[in-house]
């Protein structure tokens, strides 16, 4: 993932900052949108997110009306519907089906990041994160076990009759906070996690993607540091850079050598 190839198997990357909570962020928005309209994300809207507050519910009597909680999410997409910015009251997410290369990622996101702290006045980030979702596709005369090492595999081939999906997970510390691993096979059309079906729906995948119906499997490789630090955009892209290397590495220590010739 650190470097372009002719075929990359990326096809969804997130990245996303959170930070302290801004209640009055309707009143800066026609400023911070001036900034992302010039950046060519000229696509608009405000949504409503409706949500409870399980502390609250827990003190609820037969009867009484469920406490629902309201904040609104202003999305910046560019035209071709390929990438989006999502903003919250509490933080930016940033999101791509048309990855390039990691510093191409970073060109997009940090001044975005720049020019939403100055805006707002940022005070601190609590939560810095990077994921990637890379599709395995193996052409009809090869399989998986070509492309990914056994390890993620499951029990895949061990015993007779048609597997319906494999599942593998793995959850690690590192120096820079966690870093999870997903690898999930199965056949079918390419989509996205449960958790992420809402922030793609809006999305187009790249066509050899979306056109895709057959075995393949997801790598999932979510890395993400919890640590308060004063806000600084010099920190941000550290951390960024940082996790990246993480992310990077296990997808390199799941694909095999075979792989890397087919996408290169």
């Amino acid at each position: 993932m650190g470097k372009q190839w002719k075929t990359p198997p990326v096809y969804f990357v997130i990245v996303q900052v959170r930070f302290n909570t801004i209640l009055d962020l309707a009143s800066y928005i026609a400023k911070i949108q001036e900034d992302f309209r010039k950046a060519g994300f000229t696509d608009f809207k405000k949504l409503m997110n409706a949500s409870f507050n399980l502390a609250l519910l827990a003190g609820l009597k037969p009867g009484d009306e469920q406490p629902m909680q309201q904040s609104e999410r202003y999305v910046f997409g560019n035209e071709d519907r390929t990438e989006t910015f999502l903003l919250d009251p509490n933080g930016l997410t940033f999101q791509t089906t048309r990855y390039k290369t990691f510093d191409v990622l970073l060109q997009v996101f940090m001044p975005r990041m720049e020019n939403l702290t100055k805006t707002l006045g940022l005070s601190f980030s609590d939560r810095v994160g990077l994921r990637y979702l890379d599709a395995v596709m193996p052409s009809p005369n090869e399989n998986l076990e070509s492309y990914l090492i056994p390890q993620v595999l499951g029990m895949r081939g061990r015993i007779p009759g048609e597997m319906q999906h494999s599942f593998t997970e793995t959850l690690f510390n590192v120096p820079q906070g966690k870093l999870l691993s997903r690898v999930v096979s199965q056949n079918g059309a390419i989509g996205f996690p449960p958790d992420l079906i809402v922030l793609g729906s809006d999305l187009r995948l790249d066509q050899r993607f979306a056109e895709h119906s057959g075995p393949y499997a997801i790598i999932d490789t979510d890395g993400f540091s919890d640590t308060r630090d004063r806000i600084d955009n010099a920190t941000i892209q550290g951390k960024i850079k940082e996790l990246h290397q993480q992310v990077d590495a296990v997808f390199h220590s799941i694909i095999t050598k075979h792989a890397e010739k087919a996408w290169a």
